[in-house]
């Protein structure tokens, strides 16, 4: 069982994103599909950066805008929600006619009050998650928000100092020759 806590183990941004549907799979039991939506740079869309028990070809597909979609509402109200029946629910957006959805469950993904995206749980039964499954992911939620920062952060460090070794690295060249093609070449 891959617990929540285990997303503090890794600092590698896709790993996380795997560990946190595989962890909502994990504390979600009647969970068969699951997806961890995060917003964009411009943020104005939504997509899907992991998924567990989805066709990977359908990846694309599940892309949406903040207010389209449950997923996209919760992203805009930062609230999260249950819907026992996805069929009696105008939100929901069914992406093909093989889709076999009843229950979704999708709560945000923030740190503080910044909402960063989305962790939706699917079941093919109706009525499938109950409060404490709300409560659960809302927690995982919260947890993964912080991961996602972290991740970001060491990522955003490691470019940083990529970029000041090769500085250092050329700066060095700069002092060792002024032969043109040779620093060029360097460089």
């Amino acid at each position: 069982m891959r617990l929540p806590w285990a997303l503090s183990e890794t600092l590698e941004t896709q790993e996380t994103f795997h560990l946190i549907v595989d962890a909502a799979q994990d504390i979600i039991p009647r969970a068969e599909k699951t997806v961890i939506h995060l917003l964009d740079e411009t943020g104005k869309i939504l997509y899907p950066e992991a998924v567990s028990g989805v066709n990977q070809s359908r990846i694309p597909e599940l892309a949406m805008h903040p207010g389209e979609g449950i997923a996209g509402s919760v992203i805009k109200d930062g609230k999260a929600i249950n819907v026992r029946d996805v069929q009696s629910d105008t939100r929901y957006i069914a992406k093909d006619a093989e889709d076999l959805v009843q229950s979704l469950l999708v709560v945000p993904v923030q740190v503080a009050d910044r909402i960063l995206g989305s962790i939706s749980v699917q079941s093919s039964g109706k009525n499938a998650f109950t409060q404490d499954d709300m409560r659960s992911l809302t927690i995982l939620g919260l947890q993964a928000g912080l991961a996602i920062e972290k991740a970001r952060q060491h990522e955003s460090i490691q470019l940083r100092f990529l970029e000041s070794q090769t500085l250092a690295i050329i700066s060095q060249a700069l002092t060792e020759t002024l032969e043109l093609d040779e620093l060029l070449q360097l460089i």
